[in-house]
């Protein structure tokens, strides 16, 4: 019984000091990028991301190109007439990212590949916002790491 058990121990040092000395590939912390959209200072927008926390800040920006945008407090998107694939938020738009200088627009336009999609923001108008941004003082271009959040911040 002895045996068994010294042998199994043997076993288990060996395969953990082969795994320390052929380590996988390493991991990477991840950063999480958040952008809310409010309409009249009701959050009714959302979408977000994780990154590996090397990208700059129009990078970071340009993924609202790709990302679907999930309602929330009940908004509900409407079309725009005769435009099923289109809508425009008006009011006192704003885009507020997790981290980075916020964009208030008067409109905000929206698309969707079917009727029945989900929304994104027009590619041009992630274009205009980011130009509205950098034109009201926000060439922020530090977007905070995970380890910047710091300690016991996490998300």
């Amino acid at each position: 019984m002895q045996r068994g058990v010294r042998a199994k121990q043997w076993t288990f040092f060996a395969l953990a000091v082969a795994g320390g000395l052929c380590p996988g590939p390493s991991a990477e912390a991840m950063r999480y990028v958040e952008f809310n959209i409010s309409v009249d200072k009701k959050l009714v927008l959302r979408t977000s991301v994780g990154d590996s926390g090397h990208e700059d800040a129009s990078t970071v920006w340009r993924y609202l190109k790709r990302l679907p945008l999930r309602t929330m407090n009940g908004y509900r998107v409407r079309p725009d007439p005769g435009r099923p694939q289109q809508a425009t938020l008006k009011g006192k738009v704003q885009i507020v990212p997790h981290v980075g200088n916020v964009v208030a627009l008067d409109r905000l336009r929206l698309v969707r590949s079917t009727e029945d999609g989900k929304w994104r923001l027009a590619p041009e108008e992630v274009e205009r916002a980011y130009r509205e941004r950098s034109s009201m003082g926000g060439t922020n271009t530090h977007i905070r790491k995970p380890s910047d959040r710091g300690p016991g911040r996490s998300r």
